[in-house]
């Protein structure tokens, strides 16, 4: 019968005791080593953070030096001040130059300074500083200090400008001024957009037409008052242009309920054209937002009627697909839309499933002017082959 731990205790109590013994042998083995160990990782880590606090210390002084070096030979006012008259491009540099608190400080110690000087100097300050950060009034005399540099400069200056300043640019009433404004985006008010009308119904200058009204269109969105200016010029000079400016706004921006109704009421005429640019809007918005559920539901409302360009130019790839899946062919106009592109998965699609019939002279172009889209066509042809 196997005996008890207790009974063994009393039997051979030496032999226990010398058991025991043992395990507090070996548990102070164990114990001295982990505390080795730990001292060794401590020795490790007070050696790592010492480095470390050197080397941080190193840079510390680095950087004060360099901070000294830069406050006594650039940001001390008896070598600033006569540099930025020699050489106002470079101080303003050194002036907005991004040094944490330090340029924010300097900035703030100058302004007064670069707020005295003349626009001559005080440009490339408000250049490198930024044009908005100024009073509208002296972006306008920035505009007018670099009026002689060419149009693409002073548009690429007007695009700088604030609002504000922009409308006072507006407001002087200069003809070449309205122009620079509109084709750099400057949007326009009701009024100003009823005077860029006028002047392009009577070409005044020979600067003003239609293309200038079509870039202030193209740029922004328009208001349902101009657009209903756009059918009245068009009632008013019998100019087609204008008639197709119009629903062209339609097609790419829709129209208020407001409008319609206006339109219903008082240009009777206008009433089919308007219901076809409204479903090309519409079809266009479920190409751009609608889910895979509204696309799926949208191809199976169409049954097989044609979608409208807009809406098919608008297509991902899945919906591409999906639409090719539900019978479709592209117009060859969203073809050669999309191969200007060279969107190499969507041209894959397209060379893959539309016929050969449906790539016009202006796509095979295309294709040729585009060693990746011609490689791409050969390796169609020869999956088709196969």
């Amino acid at each position: 019968m196997p005996l008890s731990p207790g009974q063994l205790f009393k039997i051979n109590p030496i032999g226990d005791l010398g058991a025991i013994k043992i395990f507090q042998i070996m548990a102070t083995k164990i114990i001295s080593r982990e505390s080795v160990n730990n001292m060794l990782n401590l020795a490790g880590d007070a050696w790592y953070w010492c480095v470390r606090g050197v080397k941080n210390f190193v840079e510390g002084i680095y950087i004060a030096l360099a901070v000294v070096a830069v406050l006594i030979f650039f940001y001390n006012p008896i070598i600033f001040i006569p540099y930025s008259l020699l050489a106002p491009k470079g101080a303003a540099g050194i002036l907005y130059a991004d040094i944490p608190v330090l340029a924010e400080l300097m900035q703030t110690f100058y302004r007064p300074w670069v707020a005295l000087l003349p626009m001559r100097w005080k440009r490339h300050f408000m250049a490198k500083r930024g044009l908005v950060f100024y009073s509208a009034k002296q972006q306008v005399k920035y505009y007018r200090y670099n009026s002689a540099e060419g149009d693409d400069n002073k548009i690429k200056i007007l695009k700088s400008l604030s609002r504000e300043a922009c409308t006072q640019i507006w407001q002087m009433d200069k003809t070449k001024d309205c122009v620079l404004l509109v084709q750099s985006g400057f949007a326009l008010n009701d009024e100003q957009f009823l005077f860029l009308l006028n002047y392009a119904e009577n070409k005044f200058g020979k600067c003003w037409d239609i293309s200038l009204v079509q870039t202030c269109l193209a740029k922004n969105t328009p208001s349902d008052t101009q657009k209903l200016e756009l059918l009245k010029t068009f009632e008013k000079t019998g100019d087609k242009d204008f008639l197709t400016l119009f629903f062209d706004c339609i097609k790419k921006y829709g129209a208020s309920a407001e409008l319609v109704n206006r339109v219903f009421e008082e240009h009777p005429h206008a009433t089919a054209e308007l219901k076809s640019a409204l479903r090309e809007y519409s079809e266009r918005q479920i190409a751009l937002y609608g889910k895979t559920e509204v696309w799926s539901q949208f191809l199976i409302e169409k049954a097989q009627k044609t979608i409208t360009v807009s809406a098919q130019k608008a297509m991902a790839v899945w919906q591409y697909k999906a639409f090719h899946a539900a019978g479709f062919k592209l117009s060859e106009e969203a073809i050669n839309y999309f191969l200007s592109k060279a969107d190499r998965e969507m041209c894959r699609l397209i060379m893959a499933y539309e016929p050969a019939e449906a790539f016009n002279e202006i796509a095979q172009t295309l294709i040729t002017a585009n060693p990746e889209l011609r490689k791409m066509q050969l390796l169609t042809k020869k999956a088709v082959s196969l």
